[in-house]
């Protein structure tokens, strides 16, 4: 599989982070959650500051 890197910034944040982006299909039915996402544990709880809860960070994953 194909592995992408896209520098990924937030509005909150000040700071540009590397991510690797592996493309592929996923099964129907399948559920996202945080830990599906690859954010560390820091960019976890900055973003828990900021007033992002799971879904948020899920959503900003995707965007």
């Amino acid at each position: 599989m194909p592995i992408h890197h896209a520098e990924n910034t937030q509005a909150d944040s000040t700071e540009t982070h590397a991510t690797k982006v592996f493309i592929g299909r996923a099964d129907d039915y399948t559920q996202t959650t945080v830990n599906d996402t690859g954010w560390t544990a820091e960019d976890k709880e900055r973003m828990q500051q900021f007033g992002y809860d799971s879904l948020d960070m899920v959503r900003a994953w995707y965007s």
